[in-house]
């Protein structure tokens, strides 16, 4: 049967693939077929046609959120407003016009002879028509913003976006990706747990993992010892907290979605001050921070080097301890190591 299925998905996509490249899935995400080979991942749309391949060691994340724009709810209403009552109080809004064209006509004169020639009722219409429709417009725009977007954040270039809502396949398309280069980690362990066990005040700490379960397990050993602890975390807190038991923490959510848990904006600035904060106000504390590559593909690598730089100066002021894990591969080798020596101890 699953031979069979291959052999299916290799007749089908025959022409995208290379001569010794295998189909392994398919997933519908959006308006695009997705094509999952033992190489890369293949994005198709038929209308505007659309060929997207992306090979797995160039993705840096993959994830899905949602950011409503109520802006453009807001014009969109706006928009409304104005086009409605402007056809109800038509004649009003043809003597505005008229005085609108006519100050045009005394002050550009190039097209005074255009708007003359058309009959001012005409004109009225032709407003008042392209106002609703930039109204329609936002509106669209407003409802695809609230489905959310499938983004691929890429090394080396732009992040891919998909508007779509958070379907099976979209989950599925996370984990497969999620498995694929966790596989291809291959982590060695070795003595680093033992000596992340004990930090020392005023350093700053990166682990070298694919997911923060070593930098986790540090974390929670400092708090469980009485120190006043940040976890600042890419997992929604309630799946921490329902599985940790965590007195001297606080969890918040790094995202940029709206959401009624404590949460924190992604935006650098507002991020240091965050921290900055925290640690003002509890000296000789341990701060997590989860989620760096999550941090450069929303600005770039420049700001997040220095933001970094920023918040390991404030940790030795006051006395606290910094842990970053990090996926070595989610970066280049530059990237590494400039961040690698902004770091008292790499793991």
């Amino acid at each position: 049967m699953e031979k069979q299925k291959k052999e299916h998905l290799r007749s089908k996509y025959e022409k995208y693939l290379t001569k010794d490249e295998e189909p392994i899935l398919e997933y519908v995400i959006g308006f695009y077929r997705v094509v999952a080979t033992n190489k890369r991942l293949i994005f198709l749309r038929k209308f505007p046609m659309s060929f997207i391949p992306i090979a797995y060691d160039s993705i840096r994340n993959l994830e899905h959120h949602v950011y409503i724009s109520w802006g453009k709810l807001l014009r969109s209403i706006i928009l409304f407003v104005i086009s409605i009552y402007g056809y109800i109080n038509y004649a009003t809004s043809k003597e505005t016009i008229g005085a609108l064209f006519s100050f045009l006509e005394r002050n550009v004169p190039e097209i005074s002879g255009i708007l003359s020639a058309i009959p001012l009722e005409t004109l009225t219409d032709i407003l008042l028509l392209v106002l609703l429709l930039f109204g329609i417009l936002y509106l669209l725009q407003f409802l695809l913003s609230s489905l959310g977007k499938l983004k691929i954040s890429l090394k080396g270039a732009s992040s891919v976006r998909i508007s779509t809502p958070l379907t099976k396949d979209v989950r599925d398309l996370i984990k497969m990706v999620e498995m694929f280069m966790e596989r291809k980690e291959g982590y060695v362990e070795t003595e680093a747990e033992e000596e992340l066990k004990e930090l020392e005040s005023g350093h700053t700490y990166m682990v070298k993992e694919y997911k923060p379960e070593r930098s986790f397990t540090l974390f929670l050993n400092e708090v469980n010892t009485g120190c006043k602890g940040l976890y600042i975390s890419r997992t929604n807190p309630e799946q921490i907290e329902g599985r940790f038991k965590l007195e001297n923490a606080s969890i918040y959510w790094l995202t940029d979605s709206l959401t009624d848990r404590k949460s924190i904006s992604p935006e650098p600035d507002q991020l240091f001050a965050f921290i900055s904060d925290y640690m003002e106000k509890n000296e000789n504390s341990v701060i997590l921070l989860d989620g760096l590559e999550y941090l450069i593909s929303h600005a770039n690598f420049e700001q997040i080097l220095r933001f970094v730089q920023g918040i390991k100066d404030k940790v030795g002021v006051h006395d606290s301890r910094l842990i970053i894990p990090i996926n070595p591969r989610a970066l280049s080798e530059k990237e590494m190591a400039l961040l690698e020596g902004e770091m008292s101890k790499v793991l």
